[in-house]
């Protein structure tokens, strides 16, 4: 995978605080359906859904990342330290099942309240 594909994202430093991206809320409700972002709570693990690329904030030192993409990808966990020369962080994604190669298509129906932002990156249409 080559060019920037659309994740579910988890970054937390050192102390466990959630590190959001720079467009989204860092201390969403964990109500249901009062945010219009694509935050999405699972127990105490935040994450949020990014188009592929994103900016966020990071704190000198111990970053952590967790990045997933339905059945057909690896998940990542990694660990990264942030200096002040950090700039960019480039994640590579590997596809271990190949199943839309062979006419199958992986996909979770399941939906309850889907925020507009949420749509978007689902390529849903919206109301």
């Amino acid at each position: 995978m080559n060019k920037p594909v659309p994740v579910k994202l988890h970054v937390h430093a050192s102390a466990g605080e959630y590190l959001a991206p720079s467009n989204r809320n860092r201390n969403p409700s964990p109500r249901w359906f009062e945010n219009y972002s694509p935050e999405h709570w699972h127990g105490q693990h935040l994450s949020t859904y990014i188009s592929g690329q994103t900016t966020i904030e990071l704190p000198s030192g111990d970053v952590y990342l967790k990045i997933t993409k339905g059945f057909e990808v690896k998940p990542i966990r990694r660990k990264f330290h942030i200096t002040r020369e950090t700039v960019l962080i480039a994640i590579e994604l590997e596809k271990v099942l190949h199943w839309r190669e062979e006419g199958w298509v992986t996909a979770d129906t399941h939906v309850h309240f889907l925020a507009p932002a949420t749509a978007m990156l689902e390529g849903l249409p919206r109301a």
